[in-house]
């Protein structure tokens, strides 16, 4: 996962994909949930780093009405896994950490729901 995507789609001749991180959250127990998977730690670490974003952007947003150099972009936030039970146990992380209102600024599908749909 880590290595391949740089050499594929990184090169000068393709150049498709942004930089991206992986993260390994190796504390993090899967547990079995109605025949899929989910994984508390996994989820508790997507919020922290959307909270770090949406920080950071509220930052540039706030220095922007000072004068202090352009509004950041529009970001659209999407979290993406295999399985339907980690998709619900975000969705109720989010909501319980951040609250309704800044959870639904995130959209977090299984992969089949990504299909041919494109965020930031």
């Amino acid at each position: 996962v880590v290595k391949a995507p740089p050499a594929r789609f990184y090169s000068a001749e393709v150049g498709l994909l942004k930089p991206y991180v992986v993260f390994d959250v190796a504390h993090g127990v899967e547990a079995s949930r109605a025949r899929s998977r989910a994984n508390l730690a996994e989820a508790e670490m997507a919020v922290a780093l959307f909270w770090e974003l949406r920080c950071e952007l509220m930052r540039a947003y706030e220095a922007s009405q000072k004068g202090l150099g352009p509004p950041p972009d529009k970001v659209l936030v999407g979290i993406i896994t295999p399985y339907r039970s980690q998709r619900e146990l975000m969705r109720e992380t989010f909501s319980r950490l951040l609250g309704p209102e800044v959870a639904a600024e995130v959209r977090i599908e299984t992969v089949d729901s990504f299909q041919g749909k494109q965020l930031d």
